[in-house]
Parts: C-alpha cells; sequence; structure tokens
C-alpha cells in the first residue's frame, strides 16, 4: 500500500517521456470519468513540480536541517508496506549472517523501517534529512547509534553514500553512578530479604565490569571455571574474571538450586532473564529500598566497578582489558571524580 503522503515516481520510458501515473483505485476503470481526468492532471502538475523544485536542490545541503512530519512528504521513492517489509527481512537475514548480536539486529532493523516509512529509499538528501531530525529531537548517543545502522544499511545495498557521526563531547566527570556504600546497602538488603537471584545480579554487576548483555550470557559452568571468555565483535578475545568471593558464594547458591548447566540467571518461566527484566528489577529496588533511581540501571554498576579498581590499583591498561574497552581513552574517564565527588571538593576548598 502507498503512502497518500509521498510523490509516486515517473516511469521514464525509453525515450525518457515520463509515463502518467495511475492510482491503483483507478486501474480497473476504462474510461476515466471528468473527476478523475482533473484529478490525475493535478498529480501529473504536481510531479511536474516536484521534479523542477527537486533539481534545484543544493549539494550543500546543511546536515542539520530539520525535518517535521509535514516535511517527511516531501522525500520520493517512499516504499509500499509489503516491499518495507521484504527490504528489512533480508536486511535482518544479512545481519545475522554477519553474526551481529540479537540487540543489533533488532536496533539496526528498527532504525531501517522508520527511515523506510516515513523517509522512502537510501539517498544523500533522504540521508541529510534523517540526519536533521535526529540532531533536532536526540541525544548525540542516540543519534550516532541510528547513523550507524543507515550506514551499514546502505553498504548492504551497495550505496555509496555515508552520513557522518556527530560529535559527542567528552564529560570531564561521571555522572549518575552507584556509590560502593548504596552498591553495598543494596547487596545486604537483597540478602537479607531473601532475593537472592537479584542479590547475585547486582553482585555480579558491581564485581565483575559486565555489560547486562555479557552478563545474561554468563552460564553455570562459567562460574566452576571461574571466569568468561566473550569474542567482541572484531573477533577480540575478552576475558571476564569472576573473583573468588563472588566464586565461591555463588556455588554455595547453585548447589542449593541444584543446577548443573544452562544460563545462569533466568526467568521465572526457566528461560535465559532478558536485559529489560534486570532494568526492572533494579527500577523495583530504587523504589523498594529507597535509592535515587537515577542510579539504578545495570550501566551505573560497570561505571562504580572501573571507578573502585582504578582508585584501589592504579594500572589503567589493566582495567582497559577488563573492560573490554578498543581504546584507553574510553576508560580515562575513570581516573575522574563523579559530578557530586566534584561537588564535595568545590564546597570544601573554595570558601572565599
Amino acid at each position: 500500500m502507498k503512502s497518500s503522503n509521498t510523490h509516486e515516481t515517473a516511469t521514464i520510458a525509453g525515450n525518457e517521456q515520463a509515463q502518467m501515473w495511475v492510482p491503483d483505485e483507478m486501474q480497473d476503470t476504462q474510461v476515466p470519468s471528468e473527476r478523475q481526468m482533473r484529478a490525475l492532471s493535478e498529480v501529473r502538475d504536481a510531479q511536474m513540480l516536484g521534479e523542477t523544485q527537486d533539481a534545484q536542490v543544493s549539494d550543500e545541503v546543511q546536515d542539520t536541517q530539520a525535518l517535521d512530519e509535514t516535511q517527511t512528504a516531501r522525500i520520493p521513492h517512499a516504499l509500499g508496506e509489503r516491499q518495507r517489509a521484504q527490504a528489512v527481512q533480508r536486511f535482518r537475514r544479512h545481519l545475522v549472517h554477519e553474526e551481529l548480536s540479537a540487540n543489533t539486529v533488532r536496533a539496526y532493523c528498527a532504525t531501517v523501517e522508520y527511515f523506510l516509512r516515513n523517509y522512502g529509499d537510501i539517498s544523500k538528501d533522504s540521508l541529510l534529512a534523517y540526519k536533521g531530525y535526529l540532531v533536532e529531537n536526540y541525544m548525540p548517543q542516540t543519534v550516532n547509534q541510528r547513523i550507524q545502522a543507515l550506514n551499514k544499511y546502505a553498504g548492504y545495498l551497495g550505496r555509496g553514500v555515508r552520513l557522518k557521526v556527530v560529535r559527542i563531547p567528552r564529560k570531564t566527570f561521571l555522572e549518575n553512578v552507584i556509590s560502593l556504600a548504596d552498591y553495598r546497602f543494596l547487596k545486604r538488603r537483597l540478602k537479607r530479604d531473601g532475593r537472592m537471584q537479584d542479590y547475585f545480579i547486582v553482585w555480579f554487576l558491581g564485581a565483575t565490569g559486565a555489560r547486562v548483555s555479557e552478563l545474561l550470557r554468563m552460564k553455570v559452568e562459567h562460574v566452576f571455571e571461574g571466569h568468561v571468555d566473550l569474542y567482541s565483535k572484531v573477533g577480540k578475545l575478552r576475558r571476564i574474571y569472576i573473583p573468588s568471593r563472588l566464586r565461591k558464594a555463588a556455588l554455595v547458591w547453585l548447589e542449593e538450586r541444584g543446577a548443573r548447566g544452562g544460563y545462569l540467571f533466568l526467568n521465572q518461566n526457566g528461560q535465559q532473564l532478558t536485559a529489560s527484566g534486570v532494568e526492572q528489577m533494579l527500577k523495583k529496588c530504587a523504589e523498594r529500598y529507597d535509592l535515587d533511581p537515577k542510579v539504578m540501571y545495570p550501566h551505573s554498576f560497570r561505571h562504580m566497578f572501573g571507578k573502585e579498581f582504578i582508585d584501589k590499583h592504579s594500572d589503567i591498561s589493566l582495567l582497559a582489558d577488563l573492560m573490554g574497552h578498543e581504546s584507553i581513552e574510553t576508560t580515562r574517564i575513570y581516573l575522574r571524580k563523579t559530578a557530586s565527588e566534584q561537588q564535595a571538593v568545590v564546597d570544601k576548598v573554595i570558601t572565599w
């Protein structure tokens, strides 16, 4: 089904003269009425006007040009619903073949589906228009994630167009990181309340520096081994070590569960726990135990791990390896204080 807000592209014949488009609902009408002929004439005039305007668009279109919903209707070459679904499905198979993670495949396909539905086919103008919309409405990290998805799709199609990512200002402080005191408090309360899986989720996040996606890939066998070996997208091996205290406690817990293998953390149906499940658990913990909800998210514990490690052991290159950073520059953020720590220093030092 073609979008009513999108220009239909005229088919160019061998003599390069445009054939007039006829709406689907009029295909079976052998003798168009006078009203239908007027409608066709208006469509043809609109097409000619659109082509003239498109030809006047400068190649120096600003990357940050915003595009609202009414402007999206001016982007030509929109795909029908069926074509769009088929294009996304083919792209999904390509990503799976390249062995991208399930989360990446899902995010890339969602971005491409949205783009095709609202901006039409891949072109320089449509890409710049979408980038303008992203810059206007989203944070730089989200903008770059969407750009990466579209660049991947353009490469898959063999198109020679690419979008540049936006520059993300480097922060001079850590933000919204759970404190060591709150981390320990949370562990104590969870253990006291008998919420043992939640207790070990929090402990594993804080004591291994694992991303939530990595945590959920851990298996019972990894606890017996004392480490988890994972491969990055570029094939680089990363080893996540399980500290001895955590390992011993987890082995006792697994023995009580009667667990001999399989995923370490399961949902109520006995299946692999999801990232959203962990996020919801932490949100409920924030409410139940009166903790700051801004710091109760999975990556907060990874930040805490990095900060506490560098405070106690100043080997930043080792920390970069433990956290799986491709560049040591990424790890340098843990040399800085949190925003609240900076505020405390300012309040103490500046008395004038």
